[in-house]
């Protein structure tokens, strides 16, 4: 066909310049087949050649790029657009942050104009799709019973530093704020429950959960907020403590576990009534109840700077934790029973409220403190009496 075009050009004007219509015919050849086919000249064997195929056609904006296994494929109404997997590589880390609560905090509004959430407060990369265990909720139990709204003030300055540090990591992030209303001792771990559950409600495929004090900002972005496989305790290293682990078991503050592994605890226990306790029966559902080995984050980069402040007038010490706690070594025939009674499949509350404030999902409970039963009368219950005496059925 290349020939016959040839030919025809070189009929028309003189023979030394016909290597140069080659070249120029060959480099253009389909617009001229285009043009010549619009006279008739019989250049194309069948009119359908002329109707544009749009699915034959690769759009010259698309990006073709070779990522290996970490490839995925998203169509818009134009083009395919060819997305890779969000990467360590892709971070851009700050280091050591300066991190100061001298000057006042920046309003919920500010920080969701300078941040740019969505509509239901998410915040995901624009360049690469978080992969697994990078689609994050983060929850912070909260109540601010305080005339001069000093937690509502720690919480600006938490969002105000923490959400720029979980957009350079590039994750799939929400934070969720689960507020107790006035008139019961403040309970951190069943709220810490509440927040998982209502997360899973908005969200199924969030997969890593990180359990958030409102006090503890972060002074080093390598410290990455994401999961690995394994439970973890980053909050190792707090000014407040000289940057030094308080003790040995310690897994509290700031923790983090996936899905799976907050479900096969049955999450957090309920019944730790005002502070203290709770976060040491997490540290046991993790390593004695299911044999997990929890790891700590690098204290080089897991440094928190906690605000000062004094502890709530609702969150008083709870009397009972201790005697709680050691319920693990009271009997090993039913130890694993408690915990497999009490936690997210005991999971009561009522739902005040439930909205998006900015750059958060603000979610407002009743604990139903006058209904609890705790896991000791459920397993009176439950329980024959040869078993809660320590014998074998």
């Amino acid at each position: 066909m290349l020939k016959s075009v040839i030919e025809f050009v070189c009929k028309l004007i003189n023979g030394h310049r016909c290597l140069w219509i080659f070249v120029l015919i060959a480099l253009n050849f389909n617009e001229i087949k285009r043009i010549f086919a619009s006279f008739n000249f019989g250049f194309c064997q069948n009119n359908s050649a002329l109707v544009h195929d749009a699915s034959k056609e690769t759009p010259q904006s698309s990006t073709q790029k070779t990522i290996h296994s970490t490839e995925i494929k998203t169509t818009t109404t134009s083009s395919k657009i060819i997305r890779k997997f969000c990467s360590d590589i892709d971070i851009e880390h700050q280091g050591k942050l300066n991190i100061s609560f001298g000057n006042l905090p920046l309003t919920f509004e500010e920080i969701a104009k300078r941040e740019n959430p969505d509509e239901t407060a998410l915040f995901q990369p624009n360049t690469c799709t978080p992969p697994k265990n990078s689609r994050v909720a983060i929850i912070i139990p909260f109540r601010d019973e305080t005339k001069a709204l000093i937690r509502t003030r720690h919480l600006q300055y938490l969002l105000e530093n923490m959400i720029p540090v979980l957009k350079r990591q590039q994750l799939y992030f929400r934070f969720y704020i689960v507020n107790q209303i006035s008139g019961s001792p403040f309970n951190r771990a069943k709220l810490l429950n509440v927040g998982y559950v209502e997360a899973i409600k908005d969200d199924p495929t969030m997969d890593c959960f990180i359990f958030h004090d409102v006090d503890l900002v972060l002074e080093d972005d390598r410290c990455l907020y994401s999961c690995d496989g394994y439970p973890n305790h980053y909050s190792v290293a707090i000014d407040k403590f000289r940057y030094r682990i308080p003790y040995k078991k310690i897994f509290g503050g700031i923790v983090q576990l996936d899905n799976e592994m907050f479900k096969a605890v049955n999450g957090f226990s309920n019944e730790f009534w005002g502070w203290g306790g709770e976060d040491d029966d997490m540290f046991r559902r993790v390593v004695k109840g299911e044999k997990i080995t929890i790891h700590r984050k690098q204290p080089q980069f897991a440094r928190y700077k906690m605000i000062e402040h004094k502890r709530d007038s609702g969150n008083r010490k709870n009397l009972e934790r201790r005697p709680m706690i050691n319920r693990w070594n009271f009997n090993p025939l039913i130890e694993k029973r408690f915990w497999h009674m009490d936690g997210l499949n005991s999971l009561k509350y009522s739902l005040i409220s439930k909205e998006v404030n900015y750059c958060f999902v603000n979610v407002t409970v009743d604990l139903l403190f006058d209904m609890r039963m705790g896991p000791e009368e459920l397993l009176l219950n439950e329980l024959p009496e040869n078993i809660l005496n320590g014998k074998k059925v």
